[in-house]
Order: C-alpha cells, then structure tokens, then sequence
C-alpha cells in the first residue's frame, strides 16, 4: 500500500523506534485488543483508537472511515502519514516525549494523564482536516510501564482551523514533559539511506528475510548482510526492528 513512499519526517522513526523501547519494557503478559471500547458513544466528527504497547499495532479503531474516509487496516505508520508535512515533526516529537515522560514517571494510575494535540490530518480523499487527539492511558504493568492507551480524535475545523500545532500534557510533573520535548526538538537529525539500503529497509519492513531480500533484488546473501550492518551502524540501531523504525521509509 505504501511502495515507494517515504515517510514525511525524519521524526516518525524516532517515535517508532522509542515505542520499541516501551514494548520491550512491559512485563505484563495478557491480551490487550481494545474492544472495551467497541461500545464507546462517539459524535460523528469522532474517532478512537486504541494502541497496544506489547505489540506497538493499533489492535482497534472506531468511526475512522466515516471521519476520515479510510477502510483499510489501520496502523502507525498510516496514522504517521495522514498527518500534514508542516506538522509531522512537532506532532512525532510530541508523541514520543509522552512515551519518555511515562516511562520515567511511572504512573500507574489509568486515565491519570491526558495529552491535547490539535493538527491537520490528511482524509483519504487528500483534503486536510484540524484533528483534535486526546489520549490517555488504558492499562500499565506492575512496574508502571504503560500497556496500552486510547485517543479520541475530532474534528474542530469549524471550531479552530488554524495551521497551528497546539498541544498540552495534564498529569503529574508535566515540567518533565516539557523538557524532554525540548530535547527532542532540539535534537539533530539521523543521517539519510541510499536507493539500495532504502529497498533492504522496506522489504525488511514486510518481514522479508535476508535470504528472501537478496531473491526479490537480485543480489547475494552476504552483500543483503553487509547492507544491514552498514545500516545499523549508521542509524545507531540495535536490532532489525529498531533498524526500520529508525529509517524513513514505510511499507
């Protein structure tokens, strides 16, 4: 569905690659698929989803298609790409600094925080919408390691159609949040992939093999290996997973 395009911010892999981190430091084993919400009452400029951080996939969605147009299957990387280009980076970086807040503060307490984040989000038919997201905490471990949370996503263009990016962290400690968003933005930006290595990520975002990789581009095993290594050295990468969270590019 997504060949041949590439993700509209450098900023979108760092989000992926820290809801890896997330994954790996939940402890809590049970099954986590958001139908709880199937009944959830929503208002017809309105949409939900739930994610699930063990598995860092969108497990459910609710009035997605009415709002926004798509019938697809939903995941990240599409929830990623609807957002406008303008806002993208500001909107990744703000995701990914409440991931780092929660996981430094440990809240255990369910529905204990709520982020605010208003921007334009791209409908299928290619106009843009100013989307207001509030997300909250579902579940968490014993540890306080977030399990799962909820968005309830709507539509105010009518109310507030400015290209701001507008965005509020209510909790406890937000100072936290701020600061670590500081940094984020701040931070430089990870180094490009060429046309080659580009095609290796992407396939292995399919969950091609290094075997399989080197069948479908017509090339030796070894030189797929090699590939990978210089990819994981250049984005920093400590596995295959953080390999194509950390590129541009999306399946």
């Amino acid at each position: 569905m997504y060949e041949g395009r590439n993700l509209q911010s450098e900023a979108i892999r760092d989000l992926f690659a820290f809801m890896d981190k997330v994954k790996n430091a939940v402890s809590k084993d049970e099954t986590i698929d958001g139908k709880s919400f199937k009944d959830y009452p929503l208002m017809p400029n309105q949409y939900l989803y739930f994610i699930n951080f063990t598995t860092s996939r969108v497990c459910f969605h609710k009035n997605l298609r009415k709002v926004l147009g798509y019938d697809e299957e939903i995941d990240l990387p599409l929830l990623m790409n609807m957002v406008h280009p303008e806002d993208i980076r500001i909107v990744t970086k703000v995701s990914e600094a409440t991931l780092a807040y929660l996981m430094e503060c440990k809240i255990k307490d369910t529905f204990a925080i709520n982020l605010s984040i208003s921007n334009r989000t791209r409908k299928k038919d290619g106009t843009y919408i100013k989307i207001l997201s509030q997300m909250t905490i579902v579940d968490t471990d014993n540890e306080g390691n977030i399990l799962s949370s909820v968005a309830i996503c709507s539509d105010i263009s009518n109310i507030k159609p400015s290209d701001e990016v507008t965005y509020k962290l209510d909790g406890p400690e937000p100072h936290i949040f701020y600061d670590i968003l500081k940094k984020l933005i701040d931070a430089p930006m990870q180094p490009d992939l060429t046309e080659r290595e580009v095609e290796i990520v992407r396939l292995l975002a399919k969950g091609n093999s290094s075997k399989e990789i080197a069948s479908e581009l017509d090339i030796s095993k070894n030189t797929v290996s090699t590939h990978r290594k210089n990819m994981m050295s250049k984005l920093d990468a400590t596995n295959v997973v953080d390999l194509v969270l950390k590129s541009r590019i999306v399946i």
